[in-house]
């Protein structure tokens, strides 16, 4: 033991220097990934927003058709979850009723069904 501290004291001061900021480096990153491991990272989730691409011949007519089949669908798709949602019972309607009123208010007017507002609960 005393032949390892006699060779650390023969060391020049800057050799000790760097090692203990090497040492101290790799510490604080292992200790990060142990800390986001634990945790999770906390920071802004930022969404990711996929883009169509359409060829430069797409015509007006094109687009509302397009346009048309995406409203169809989404009232399609929010008489299903009415129809779901009104087989429901107790808090779960009142759980479903709320993540749908949430859905829809989230979407764009042309999406939502025609006199949408949102639920409102019983008093």
């Amino acid at each position: 033991m005393s032949a390892i501290v006699a060779h650390l004291a023969a060391l020049p001061r800057s050799r000790v220097v760097i090692a203990a900021i090497a040492f101290l480096v790799t510490l604080i990153g292992v200790t990060g990934f142990l800390l986001e491991s634990r945790w999770g990272y906390s920071g802004r989730v930022v969404p990711v927003v996929f883009v169509k691409s359409w060829p430069a011949t797409r015509s007006d007519a094109d687009i509302d058709r397009e346009r048309a089949a995406e409203v169809a669908a989404a009232r399609a798709d929010a008489a299903a979850s009415r129809a779901y949602i009104a087989t429901l019972h107790g808090g779960a309607k009142v759980a479903a009723q709320n993540q749908y009123d949430a859905y829809l208010a989230a979407q764009p007017k042309s999406l939502q069904p025609p006199g949408f507002a949102p639920h409102a609960p019983p008093k």
